[in-house]
């Protein structure tokens, strides 16, 4: 399944509130992103920025922003022609503690994410994690040796590799 602009754009959380929406670049620079420049077009790929979307949800819900739930960084449209979803992706590329990254932690996120999407779309079943060119190999041993039942739904990949997947 590959990116698709329009699913991304036209889903209700975006349309009802177009300030969640993104160049997928601006992201990853806030994140840290060590790959200059991102592989990524500046102009074509928008992306629901999930803190945006979470602080959203949290003042509708009426929790305040002092109270969001825990988010996935990235979600996005994905479509192979016949079938549409939200893929969901973490970005880790300030992470150089891997003994901090957990399940509980990634479930939350996933789980924080998913409500503030809302049903309207299926989403993606796989998470992507998104580490530096030169700590994924790492990130991946600790992750899935640490959390062996992480590896069934979370994929460990640099900015490339999520690239490869779905641009």
């Amino acid at each position: 399944m590959k990116y698709c602009s329009n699913l991304t754009r036209n889903h209700c959380v975006s349309k009802n509130d177009p300030q969640i929406l993104s160049c997928i670049n601006r992201i990853l620079s806030k994140d840290g992103c060590d790959v200059n420049p991102p592989p990524f077009n500046p102009l074509t790929y928008i992306v629901i920025d999930g803190d945006a979307l979470e602080a959203v949800a949290a003042i509708k819900s009426g929790r305040g922003l002092h109270r969001k739930a825990k988010s996935m960084d990235i979600a996005f449209g994905i479509t192979n022609g016949s079938s549409n979803q939200i893929q969901l992706v973490e970005l880790k590329f300030n992470c150089t503690t891997f003994y901090r990254l957990d399940k509980t932690s990634f479930a939350q996120k996933v789980s924080g994410t998913k409500s503030a999407l809302g049903t309207s779309v299926n989403i993606s079943s796989s998470y992507y994690i998104v580490f530096k060119v030169s700590t994924l190999q790492q990130g991946r041993r600790y992750l899935f040796r640490q959390n062996p039942r992480l590896n069934s739904n979370f994929k460990a990949v640099d900015i490339n590799g999520l690239f490869a997947q779905f641009f």
